[in-house]
């Protein structure tokens, strides 16, 4: 079972049966909209959503560069998240740092390769980089058809 189908089941049917093209335009619009509300800015990462919107095909020596990155962002999140549980930072700077990690996480599944389930990956890494994973998640359900 892929982590998507415990966020949101029906988006995860209806991607079953989609078309390639529906999946990439899901996962592109999915990703973009992550990274923008993520307030991500990374070069890496803008040119794997060029690659994606031209459609390009995996690029997997970019998906490690940009998975490298999420480790260090991770790291970073988790560091911040104890010092907030310290009071030493705020919630705030953690959660900013977490959603830009999901938001790369995302391109780096997205342009690892074509199959379903790098897609759905994808989709719940850019969901969960937002405020309500669930009904965004919903929303893309919704231009399923």
């Amino acid at each position: 079972m892929t982590r998507l189908k415990t966020l949101a089941p029906g988006l995860a049917e209806k991607l079953a049966s989609a078309s390639a093209e529906e999946v990439r335009t899901i996962v592109l619009e999915a990703c973009r909209s992550a990274v923008r509300e993520s307030g991500l800015h990374d070069d890496e990462v803008s040119g794997a959503l060029d690659l994606l919107r031209r459609h390009k095909g995996p690029a997997q020596g970019l998906a490690e560069r940009i998975a490298a990155l999420v480790e260090r962002w991770d790291e970073r999140y988790l560091a911040l998240q104890e010092e907030s549980d310290r009071g030493t930072a705020s919630p705030g700077e953690y959660l900013v740092v977490f959603s830009q990690a999901r938001a790369a996480s995302a391109v780096a599944f997205a342009i690892s390769d074509d199959s379903l389930e790098s897609s759905m990956e994808a989709l719940y890494e850019a969901a969960m980089a937002t405020e309500s994973p669930e009904r965004t998640a919903l929303g893309w359900e919704d231009l399923l058809k």
